[in-house]
C-alpha cells in the first residue's frame, strides 16, 4: 500500500505541472480579442477554454474515459483555430473502437501544444490525431508536417543534459504513463528536419475501474 500511494503521490505532483503557461496565454489572446472588439470569437473562446479546463480538471480524477480526452483535445484545437485562423489546421481519425476504454488524462494536448510552440514551417501547420486499436493497446499519433527534430533533439527530451529543460512536458507525459501502466507503454518520436514529426503514444486497453498494477485511477 505504501508503495501504491507513493506512486498516486508522484502521478498527482506530475498532473499538476501541466499547463502552467496556457491559461495566461489564452487570457490574453481573450484580452486582444475584447480589446479590438472581436465579441464572436471572444466568446468562442471563453467557452471552449472552460471545457478545456473542465475536462482537464474532471473533479479531480487522473483517469478519464479516452472520449473525455479527445473532447479536450478538440476545445483545445477550437481556442488555436480562434487564435490563428487559416494558418492551423486539425484532421482527427479516431477509431469509435477506442472510446470505451479509458486513459490518464492530459496525454494528447501537450504534443499538439508543443507542434505549435515549435514546429511552424512557414505561416501554416496541420496536424493529424489519430487513434486506433493495435491488437490488446491504443495507439494514438499526433502527427505534423512542421519543421520537424533531430536526433540529438529527440535523445535530449528523453535523457535531458543538466541545466537544460528541453522536452518537459513529453517527459511530463511519458513518465504519467508508465507511472499508471507499467513501463513497456509510454511515447516515442519520430522526426526529419523539414518534413514533420510523428509522436506515438501507446496505452493498454484497459475499461474503467480495471487495475493497472497495483495502481487504480482514482474512479
Amino acid at each position: 500500500m505504501t508503495q501504491i500511494e507513493k506512486k498516486e503521490a508522484e502521478l498527482e505532483s506530475l498532473q499538476a505541472q501541466i499547463n502552467p503557461h496556457f491559461l495566461y496565454n489564452t487570457l490574453s489572446s481573450i484580452s486582444r480579442l475584447a480589446q479590438f472588439g472581436e465579441v464572436d470569437k471572444l466568446q468562442r473562446m471563453v467557452l471552449d477554454l472552460a471545457k478545456f479546463y473542465r475536462l482537464s480538471l474532471n473533479e479531480g480524477r487522473t483517469v478519464i474515459p479516452i472520449r473525455s480526452e479527445v473532447e479536450q483535445v478538440q476545445a483545445y484545437m477550437n481556442i488555436q483555430t480562434t487564435k490563428f485562423g487559416d494558418s492551423v489546421s486539425v484532421f482527427y481519425d479516431i477509431d469509435p473502437e477506442i472510446i470505451k476504454y479509458v486513459t490518464v488524462k492530459l496525454i494528447l494536448q501537450p504534443f499538439i501544444e508543443n507542434a505549435l510552440e515549435h514546429g511552424w514551417f512557414g505561416n501554416s501547420i496541420h496536424i493529424r490525431v489519430s487513434g486506433k486499436m493495435e491488437g490488446t493497446n491504443v495507439v494514438f499519433k499526433i502527427i505534423d508536417d512542421g519543421i520537424g527534430m533531430s536526433a540529438e533533439l529527440i535523445r535530449q527530451i528523453f535523457d535531458p543534459v543538466e541545466g537544460l529543460n528541453t522536452g518537459f512536458g513529453i517527459r511530463n507525459v511519458n513518465s504519467r504513463i508508465q507511472l499508471h501502466f507499467g513501463a513497456k507503454f509510454g511515447v516515442t518520436i519520430g522526426s526529419r528536419p523539414g518534413i514533420g514529426t510523428t509522436v506515438q503514444i501507446v496505452i493498454p486497453a484497459e475499461r474503467a475501474g480495471c487495475p493497472n498494477h497495483g495502481l487504480k485511477g482514482k474512479e
